[in-house]
């Protein structure tokens, strides 16, 4: 109860002594007060301040969050005002406007002053806010008067003891940061307890007992009953009421004849009260002299040797043991005392043998017993103590010492201890030793006595466990309660001072600095600080050079930050060769290498800064001190290195409970791209009440959007938006409805909320502006973004989004008619003293410098109702009437849009978003070369791919386009798309992977999932492969291919530019709407027959993906990551799917999979032919093409006149073909044909005509080969058909014939040669050519390209020749 009256008198305390608080002296005083004051009543531990005095702090010295939530940002200004000075009007402007401009936007802004309150300054505060408001921000602005501090105080006692430090012993609270500086190598060094200090605390924590021997006289009863009062007093912690009831019932007896029992009472316990208050040689007197009253009592007994133990006289002890093992005429008090001697003599048997049999199961005697045992090596002490917890739960001892055996059993020896690399088992240890040590630090701060050692260890050991746990907020209560603790042992200041610096409290540190005496540790502490504050000049004052000064573990660390400091003041040029200098110096240690990257990304060296960083990072591997890794990953996630963040944090760190650092590793995860396995395994770990706090699932719904697991980030960011809705959660809602094509249901989403009030950033407002357009509400989305834009008129995105929002809006100009001055329009009037004045007329405060007048100024409701020509007078107090005319008069929505318009490329020039270009008359050559420039980019992006190789699907990831769009301009400009090489072992290795798929399943990239839709091939590659995925950014592509319904509807036009001309292309209201309609066929027929799939990359990515991902974007590589469980990648892009055969990834092309489905005939001829026509209209290069195929295109030709035909031809014959199979295929249908007579003769002819023309086209000088090729193998007709038409084409016969002869001499000549020299010739050698030199035959280009028969698998062909 004692403890509790205490509380409440010390809380009235503070209340009462409001007044009494004096004003701070200096600005960093009242800053530093400040700060510890809404910290707590932000409920922000992390609160930060921000810069220092003569530097640029936007308007604040501190800022937080309210409740633990990022979107309520709290802003204070701090101003000390001296004497009777006051807060002034412009003064506060100027700051709000400073606050107003921090980002991500305050909530609220605060000045809190040493002035007086002042009722007038705080009604122009609330106007201030009001206008804001009015504009569309939310933002509440209050000032605080002295008055008003002090009032709150009373609600805060620690923010009171940092304001008065005459109320305690603490002027500093807790002030979060963010790197860690000093590692806990004191735990280590030093055992829990040092053997000297374990000696007094285990005796002390023998109270000296009395006796209690039947009186017979009634006085004697009498005395015993007083002097037990007395006792029970001592023993409930009122030591001095006891010493001075024991004092004074002393000196009366002394004046009467009492035994000598009495007096020997009444001592000893006058010195056990000694004792416990911290008077040990007072105490020993005491006891000693209480013995000569009583020598035979068993109880005097134990106290002489308890006096002898306190006066490290263990031989005396020793003695009085002996003595008693053959008398035991004393009781177990003495034994206790012996073996406790027995410890620190040297002693080393077992202890008990130095005790009665009689004593060895007592209490007191084991716990003797358990500190002899921890005195030696080994463990039994810990098991005994837990021991005697369990059987003396009532003994302090016991408990202590379990706790401490618990403790021990995790710390061990180790100089820092990384949560994470605990175990269940050590963490069920942890929490139990610290619930106990709470528990007996709680007894120990109720009694009223000097603490000593044991006590205070439990004190320190508490705090360690604290922080072994990581909970560093219980770890600061227990080191304030330490340091008021008086006459402190500096060991004990230290480890406080260290806990403090682990906990991120930096003012608490620099309050305990002071206390610590001159040391290594003190200086290490002292110095860190500067780095942290970024005092350099102090650190320059240091001597780099004085190893002693420092720990050893820590000399590099902080010879470089003394090196750093000497360089602060130096110019650039004298500076950065010795910034260089010590870069090389540290490059092996990381932390001096974190410090200097720190140091020059201060200095504005981003190239040498990112050489230490790198320097840092390469040095932490698996045998890195736990304090480095932090370190370095700490500066990592501050500089925004996601990967190396996460890949230093995961399974490093403790995930059981929210912390610093558990943040930063789940940021990380979620902004690193692409997302890995191991985010989605992570969120997936986390402990169920960290991952349902509201920080943890917002970002795992992140992570899950990122990804494409939009089912998941709907469920949760649903939940969230239904609990507390804000925009930033609207949006997030509408993107995942987006994405999965579900556009219909964003307008009753819009519907369900109040948007208005909803809280959310400038831009998420003018991004909900958007979709109230799109949504068809075209009123509603520019009355939601003209606020915003008028509040935040320097913002570059929200001018961006304001223009391009007018610019969708198909109604604008209804929106935008006036029928003159009124309220909400823009104004231009010219005096007639020569000068324009220009304003827009709206509701809220006069604003004239801006250019804003409310309709009750005079001027603006002079010109209310007027229109432009009329005239209005304004009186004058001196001189002539001003006469202004309306000059001009438009709705202010569009004077904002004609502004922007007028003034983007002004007021943000390296803006891409936006720009203009000046028109003279009729002139419309600036439009036409902005029209050459755009077609010139497009054309470096066809070049990628044509000239450099580049899979069009990185391409359009470059150059920000969709792949399907980037495929269609290859094909505009005249490129085939490369889909496979043309070769017979390809297409052999293609039918074998498709045989050996087991139907696992194939994956499509977008431009594969649009082909084949618009081809209607899905089922055949469903029944071919198994089930179809498609990664959930392939889908993205094709919904954006599509367009979201922005484009108006209203006719429309393009210009590109092709082969050095312009050319416009007209778009009519139903060429567009039949083009989403198309589309969006397409896309529910992919949807209908797909898996939308979301994708995690694997967690180890090669260089040269992380390259191609560095430079092409998260997704390119999505559907390779999606080919897992044996799944296929099907793509028409062979360059793609080389890079995924690099990465271990099987791929197939469209045209693989339907010839061999027509080889197992689950395809007729009839619909393949069509595909395959189809893919040869698409430019998909090359097309495998045989003489049905081609009989077939014939036959249903739906043009009429071989259109089909003639797109299928051009694969014969095409660039580097290989003749010898192309020409078959033409010999084959020729001879196959030549006694149809189901094919009109015409036709036929009109159709070897193509095939003629497409298979010489490329030859040049030697069309005779192939052709001599062909003639040879055809019969009498359909030669005299080829020699007319190749007269018919200005080609001479005879150069074939002449060939055909030379090839013929050749061969003999060559025959006879080899009988002659009995030698083997090929043949294949080289051919004549027709001017009669020997030339080559026809051999393979490097890349053949085959058109050999598709109908069936090379095997079965095979087969097939041989029957």
């Amino acid at each position: 109860m004692r403890a509790s009256l205490i509380w409440h008198a010390f809380k009235d305390r503070m209340a009462l002594s409001r007044t009494q608080i004096p004003k701070p002296e200096n600005h960093q005083d009242f800053e530093r007060q400040c700060a510890i004051l809404w910290s707590e009543k932000l409920k922000d531990p992390n609160l930060q301040r921000l810069g220092r005095s003569g530097q640029n702090q936007h308007g604040l010295d501190i800022i937080g969050i309210r409740d633990d939530d990022p979107r309520k940002r709290v802003g204070i200004q701090c101003k000390l005002k001296s004497g009777n000075g006051k807060l002034t009007e412009k003064e506060v402007l100027r700051e709000f406007q400073a606050a107003l401009a921090i980002k991500p936007p305050l909530t609220e802004f605060h000045i809190v002053t040493t002035a007086d309150r002042d009722t007038e300054i705080q009604l122009f505060a609330d106007r201030l806010a009001v206008e804001q408001m009015d504009a569309g921000r939310k933002i509440r602005f209050i000032i605080w008067g002295w008055q008003a501090i002090t009032d709150e105080l009373g609600r805060y006692p620690d923010a009171l003891l940092a304001f008065d430090d005459s109320y305690g012993v603490f002027g500093q609270q807790t002030v979060a940061a963010v790197n860690k500086g000093i590692d806990l190598q004191q735990e280590g060094e030093k055992k829990v307890l040092a053997a000297l200090a374990e000696m007094h605390s285990s005796i002390k924590m023998q109270a000296p007992a009395d006796t209690t021997v039947e009186l017979a006289l009634a006085i004697e009863k009498y005395l015993d009953a007083e002097i037990d009062g007395y006792r029970d007093a001592n023993k409930g912690g009122q030591r001095r009421i006891a010493l001075t009831q024991f004092t004074a019932l002393l000196e009366r007896v002394q004046r009467e004849s009492v035994s000598g029992r009495i007096l020997f009472r009444i001592k000893a316990n006058i010195g056990s009260c000694h004792l416990l208050l911290g008077n040990e040689a007072e105490g020993i007197k005491w006891l000693l002299e209480a013995y000569d009253h009583a020598p035979l009592e068993p109880k005097a007994i134990a106290n002489k040797a308890y006096a002898h133990l306190l006066m490290e006289d263990w031989e005396t002890v020793l003695a009085m043991g002996r003595e008693n093992l053959k008398s035991e005429t004393a009781d177990e008090m003495l034994s206790s005392h012996v073996i406790q001697a027995a410890r620190f003599s040297g002693f080393s048997d077992d202890p008990l043998t130095l005790v009665p049999p009689k004593d060895r199961e007592v209490a007191c005697v084991l716990l003797a017993v358990a500190l002899f045992q921890r005195s030696k090596p080994g463990e039994d002490w810990k098991t005994l103590s837990r021991t005697l917890a369990e059987r003396f739960p009532e003994e302090r001892l016991a408990r202590q010492l379990a706790a401490e055996a618990d403790l021990d059993d995790v710390i061990g020896d180790n100089d820092y201890i990384n949560h994470v690399s605990l175990t269940e088992g050590d963490l069920e240890k942890l929490k139990r030793s610290s619930l106990t040590l709470a528990e007996l630090w709680q007894e120990v701060k109720a009694e009223d006595k000097k603490l000593d050692e044991a006590e205070i260890a439990i004190c320190g050991n508490l705090m360690l466990s604290y922080r072994v746990l990581g909970d560093h907020a219980s770890a600061m209560i227990i080191v304030r309660e330490m340091l008021a603790i008086p006459d402190l042992d500096d060991d004990s200041v230290l480890r406080a001072a260290a806990a403090a610096m682990e906990a991120g409290d930096h003012p608490a540190v620099e309050e305990i600095l002071p206390r610590l005496p001159a040391s290594s540790s003190r200086n290490l502490l002292f110095l860190q600080m500067a780095v942290l504050k970024g005092d350099w000049d102090t650190l320059a004052k240091l001597d780099p050079d004085d190893e002693e000064a420092y720990p050893p573990t820590e000399r590099i660390l902080c010879r470089t930050a003394i090196r750093l400091g000497q360089l602060w003041r130096l110019r650039d040029e004298e500076s950065i060769p010795q910034l260089a200098k010590v870069i090389q110096d540290v490059e092996k240690h990381p932390r001096a290498s974190i410090i200097t990257a720190q140091y020059c990304a201060n200095k504005r060296q981003p190239a040498l800064a990112e050489k230490a960083w790198v320097n840092a990072r390469s040095n932490i591997d698996d045998r890195s001190h736990i304090a480095s890794r932090m370190m370095v990953a700490m500066y990592a996630y501050r500089h925004r290195y996601w990967s190396d963040t996460a890949s230093l944090l995961i399974e490093h760190i403790a995930v059981d409970r929210d912390s610093e650092e558990l943040r930063a590793l789940a940021g990380s995860l979620v902004q690193e791209r692409p997302i890995k396995q191991r985010a989605t395994a992570f969120f997936a770990g986390l402990p169920a009440e960290v991952r349902s706090s509201a920080h943890y699932r917002y970002l795992e719904g992140l992570m899950e959007f990122n990804r494409g697991n939009l089912p998941s980030a709907e469920l949760i960011f649903s939940a969230d938006m239904d609990a507390s809705p804000r925009l930033e959660l609207l949006l997030m809602m509408i993107m995942i409805l987006r994405r999965q094509n579900r556009g219909t249901e964003i307008p009753p989403l819009l519907a369900r909320f109040d948007i208005e009030t909803l809280d959310g950033t400038p831009i998420e407002k003018m991004r909900i502006a958007e979709e109230l357009r799109r949504a068809g509400h075209e009123r509603a989305a520019i009355g939601m973004a003209y606020p915003v834009l008028r509040a935040n008129l320097n913002d570059e995105a929200v001018n961006l989004s304001y223009a391009i929002l007018v610019f969708s809006m198909e109604h604008f100009g209804d929106t935008i008619g006036t029928n003159g001055v009124d309220v909400g329009t823009w104004v231009q009037l010219s005096g007639s003293h020569g000068k324009d004045f220009d304003f827009v007329i709206e509701e809220g405060a006069d604003d004239p410098s801006g250019g804003y007048l409310s309709p009750t100024h005079k001027l603006a409701a002079e010109a209310i109702g007027k229109a432009v020509g009329d005239t209005i007078s304004i009186p004058q107090q001196i001189g002539d009437h001003i006469t202004w005319t309306i000059k001009e008069v438009k709705h202010r929505y569009l004077h904002a849009f004609h502004d922007i318009l007028a003034n983007f490329q002004t007021k943000f020039p390296s803006s891409k978003g936006l720009f203009a270009f000046a028109m003279k008359e009729d002139d419309l050559s600036p439009v036409l070369d902005m029209v050459r420039r755009l077609a010139e980019r497009s054309e470096k992006a066809i070049d990628l791919y044509v000239k450099a190789r580049i899979p069009f699907q990185l391409v359009a990831a470059v150059f920000h386009e969709n792949p399907i769009n980037i495929a269609g301009g290859i094909v505009e400009a005249d490129e085939d798309i490369s889909t496979c090489l043309g070769i017979d072992p390809e297409r052999e290795a293609a039918y074998a992977l498709i045989r050996n798929s087991n139907r696992r399943g194939v994956v499509l990239d977008a431009h594969a999932a649009w082909t084949a839709a618009t081809l209607d091939v899905l089922d055949i590659i469903e029944a071919s492969l198994g089930p179809i995925y498609l990664p959930q950014s392939s889908l993205d592509n094709l919904i954006t291919f599509r367009g979201f319904g922005d484009i108006k509807k209203s006719p429309s036009m393009t210009l590109f530019h092709r082969g050095g001309e312009t050319f416009r292309r007209e778009h009519t209201q139903e060429y567009v709407e039949a083009r989403e309609q198309y589309i969006s066929q397409q896309i529910e027929k992919i949807e209908k027959t797909c898996i939308v799939a979301p994708v995690a990359a694997p967690n180890d990515i090669t260089p040269f993906e992380s390259m191609i991902l560095e430079e092409c974007g998260e997704r390119v590589f999505d559907p390779i990551y999606l080919c897992t469980d044996g799944r296929v990648l099907l793509s028409e892009d062979l360059r793609y799917r080389q890079f995924a055969k690099e990465m271990r990834v099987e791929g197939l092309w469209l045209q693989a999979i339907l010839m061999e489905a027509r080889g197992r005939g689950a395809i007729s001829a009839q619909r393949y032919a069509d595909a395959v026509v189809n893919l040869a209209i698409l430019r998909h290069d090359p097309v495998a093409i045989d003489a049905p195929l081609i009989r077939s295109v014939i036959d249903h030709d739906p043009s009429g006149d071989l259109r089909t035909l003639d797109a299928l031809a051009r694969y014969i014959g095409s660039r580097g073909a290989d003749y010898v199979s192309h020409t078959a295929v033409v010999q084959e249908f020729i001879n196959a044909t030549a006694n149809d007579r189901s094919l009109d003769r015409l036709v036929r002819q009109r159709s070897i005509s193509i095939l003629l023309r497409k298979l010489i086209r490329h030859t040049g000088d030697d069309w005779p080969l192939p052709i001599a090729m062909l003639e040879e193998q055809l019969g009498f007709d359909d030669r005299t058909y080829l020699i007319g038409w190749l007269k018919g084409h200005f080609l001479n016969p005879a150069i074939v014939y002449a060939l055909r002869r030379r090839v013929s001499a050749f061969v003999v000549q060559q025959t006879l040669a080899a009988s002659r020299h009995g030698a083997a010739t090929s043949s294949q050698q080289a051919l004549l050519d027709t001017r009669g030199a020997p030339a080559p035959a026809l051999q393979s280009p490097r890349s053949p390209r085959s058109s050999g028969r598709p109908d069936l698998p090379p095997s079965k062909r095979r087969s097939k020749r041989r029957r």
